[in-house]
This record gives C-alpha cells, structure tokens and sequence, in this order.
C-alpha cells in the first residue's frame, strides 16, 4: 500500500528534528569578568544572539564576589588576568579573528553534553557550525546506505524513510546554525515554498535525476558491485543533499550577520531550487563521498551570491526535465489509450456486422 507524507507531517518531522539537539545538549553557563557590565553585555551580543545572551551569560564585575559566581558557571571568559579553578580564556581584545579563537577555545574545553549547544548558540564562527553540520551528514549518509543496498526491494518503503532520514538532516542542519529568522521565514513564505520539490512526490522524481547523475559519477565500477550500486548512488544523492543544504543555510546565515535582508529573502524563496540545483553541481565534478568533498575543498568555501543564483537554475532545470517527462509520460498513456479505444471500438463494430 502506497504511503504518503503530506505537508503537515514533514513539518512535523523537521521541528522534531530540530527541537531533538535541543533536548540532547546542555548549554553551559558562561561567566564574563573584568569590564562595566554595559561593556560586557555588549561583547555577549557580538557572539550570542540578542535574545539568548542573558540566559547563558553570567557578568561578574569587582563589586561582586568572584568565587561565589564561580560556583555555576562551566567557563571563564576574562578581560583582565585571573587565577581560576574552572577553565579560563583570557580576552586582549575584541578583533573578529579574537573572538573566533575565543569560540574554538571554548568549544575545546567543555564536555561533550554541552558543545552542539554552543556550537549553535554562538552566531558569530559560521565554519565551527558547518563542521558539526558534516559530523550529522556523515551519519546520515551512512543511514542511506544500509536503506539502498538492495536494490531488488526498491519500493515505498524506502523512498518513505531516505525522505524521512532527509528530513531529519535538514532539521538538524537549520538547528545547528540556528538562524534567528529561520523559523519566521518558514511560516511567513510557507512551509510548501521553503521545502518545494525537495521531498514531496515531485522531490521524489528530481531524486531520480540526481540519483542518475550519482550513478554515472560513481563510473562503471558501480555496476560491477551488484546490489551496492544502488546503495552508493542513494549515499552519494543523501551526501550532496545535505551539503547543499548546509551551503545555502550558510549563505542565508552570512547575510543575516550582513544585515542583507534582500538576500535573505531571495535565497529564502528559491531555496528549494538552490540546494537541487548545489546538489546537481556536487554530483556533476564527481563529488560523491564525504572524502571527495574533503579533497575538493568544498567545505572550505562559501557559495558567493552568483553561484547561487547559477545553480537556482540548474535545480530549476532539473525540475522542469521532471516535469517534462511527466508530461511525456502522460502523453505515451493518451496515446496508448486512444489506440485501445479504437480497437474496442473497432472489434465491437465488427461483432455488430456478424
């Protein structure tokens, strides 16, 4: 029995997703010292965003007791030299690059409960968040592996969880770069826009372009594999899907830092195609695996706005070689059924004459 998962149920699959980091990682407490509380309040708005920062930062100023804060708070974040029993980072001054550090510092030291929360709640080292993105996508690309293998049993069963598995990776890569506007936009554009042909029936369809292109990029060798063919092509389709995914998020994520409103409202818009269109760049230069990605560089670069918009019409073409098939396929099924007709007709018209 065909089963399908309508709009409402994908949206509830994606903030499931993305409320389930949530849920499995602590954010630590963070004390800040040495300067006006003004001054420090300011500096915790640089790296977390405005509406969090009080809920995770604890000021300490010289009228109050340092060892008494102390008490609850994971890490130190200092301005002036402290002897400090809980890790402390020393802060000479405020430069980007100085913060970064700060952030990869701090990310370093704290338990493994607490990190994916930082890594999220921290707006300001983009590249930190990409590297906790590629540890989901390698994990889910192993997932899509074990649901492709056999190729013999390729039914909706599968197409219902690689979706499933896919939506999962899309919350958990919006969650991790928690983009402050996220949300808003998917309610204010709509969700059917934002997820587009992405992972709806027609997303299904294009999966099947990108699948092909995933198979000639795998080369012949694949085929000689047997039934891991089908397994390496859903790999290499889930792999790029969560790279793309992960680029344009990233993008918006830049332009949101940038204040650019107009890009993040176009990128926003076109989603859907960017990242088909991103993932049908990967799979063309051959980018199959997490470790083709590693060599090629990709993670290293930022898409630029006109690459974006180069490959919001590749994923536009793809859509619309789908839906050409579609109509091709629609137009063979009048035909043969106009042919069918006229032999009913003709057979009947027959018999009449006997």
């Amino acid at each position: 029995m065909a089963v399908k998962l309508n709009e409402e149920q994908l949206l509830e699959k994606l903030e499931s997703a993305m409320n389930k980091i949530d849920t499995e990682s602590k954010m630590p407490k963070i004390g800040i010292y040495g300067l006006s509380i003004e001054l420090m309040e300011d500096f915790a708005k640089k790296v977390f965003r405005e509406d969090y920062y009080n809920s995770c930062c604890v000021f300490i100023d010289d009228s109050t007791s340092i060892e008494k804060q102390l008490q609850d708070i994971d890490v130190l974040w200092s301005f002036a030299n402290i002897n400090s029993a809980i890790p402390c980072h020393t802060i000479d001054n405020i430069s980007e690059n100085s913060i970064l550090s700060l952030i990869e510092w701090t990310e370093s030291v704290l338990p493994h409960k607490n990190k994916t929360a930082f890594v999220k709640h921290q707006k300001i080292h983009i590249n930190l968040k990409e590297k906790y993105v590629n540890k989901a996508i390698a994990q889910h690309s192993a997932g899509a592996f074990a649901v492709g293998f056999n190729p013999f049993d390729i039914g909706i069963g599968d197409s219902v969880i690689l979706v499933t598995s896919e939506i999962a990776l899309m919350g958990r890569i919006l969650n991790i770069y928690d983009l402050e506007n996220v949300q808003q936009v998917i309610k204010t554009i709509g969700f059917s826009t934002i997820i587009g042909n992405l992972l709806t029936t027609a997303g299904r369809g294009v999966a099947t372009g990108l699948l092909k292109l995933a198979t000639k990029a795998l080369g012949p060798l694949g085929w000689v594999a047997g039934g891991s063919v089908y397994g390496a092509s859903a790999t290499a389709v889930t792999v790029a899907f969560g790279k793309s995914i992960s680029k344009v998020v990233k993008a918006i994520c830049r332009a949101e830092i940038s204040n650019n409103l107009e890009q993040i409202k176009f990128i926003s818009e076109h989603f859907s195609e960017a990242v088909n269109g991103t993932a049908v760049d990967c799979l063309e230069k051959g980018l199959v695996s997490i470790e083709d990605y590693e060599k090629s560089g990709f993670d290293k670069a930022d898409l630029s706005f006109e690459e974006l918009k180069s490959n919001i019409e590749k994923g536009n073409q793809l859509f619309q070689d789908f839906l050409d098939k579609n109509v091709a396929a629609d137009n063979l099924f009048k035909e043969l059924t106009s042919e069918d007709k006229k032999k009913n007709s003709d057979m009947w018209n027959a018999i009449n004459k006997l």
